[in-house]
């Protein structure tokens, strides 16, 4: 189900989006020359940017605007995954299915779904498990 205001552009590539998956709105997805491939029974929430494409910014002299495009890969999000109102979801991303991307993160590589033994507790432990660190998403880091 697309929500209203949402915006879906595949200029050069392809966009595929799974059965029973919900893009909130004001969501905006655009593919590139890969593509964005989301899976079954995700959720995308309201105002998530999910963006095959970056602009190149080799030259200094130059505009960033006119130096044109570049994409490094296709994106893709297995099935089951939430991705939380605001994110950023940049290109060559791949998230797990399972996975849960924070609000207002912004994923730039990979996200792994936590395994069961990091998502359980036994009954008489009162915290959870911590996570690995390959399974966080980190926010507003700068590469």
């Amino acid at each position: 189900m697309i929500l209203p205001r949402a915006k879906i552009k595949a200029s050069e590539g392809p966009i595929s989006i799974g059965a029973n998956t919900i893009v909130g709105e004001g969501v905006v997805i655009g593919g590139h020359v890969h593509g964005v491939f989301i899976g079954e029974h995700c959720s995308i929430g309201e105002n998530a940017t999910i963006m095959g494409v970056n602009y190149r910014f080799d030259r200094l002299d130059i505009p960033i605007r006119e130096q044109g495009l570049t994409s490094k890969g296709p994106i893709r999000i297995g099935d089951r995954v939430h991705i939380g109102a605001g994110a950023v979801v940049l290109d060559a991303a791949q998230i797990e299915s399972g996975a849960t991307v924070a609000p207002r993160a912004v994923v730039s590589g990979r996200v792994r779904a936590p395994q069961a033994s990091e998502t359980e507790r036994g009954a008489s432990d009162d915290k959870p498990a911590p996570l690995k660190p390959e399974s966080r998403v980190e926010l507003g880091s700068a590469e």
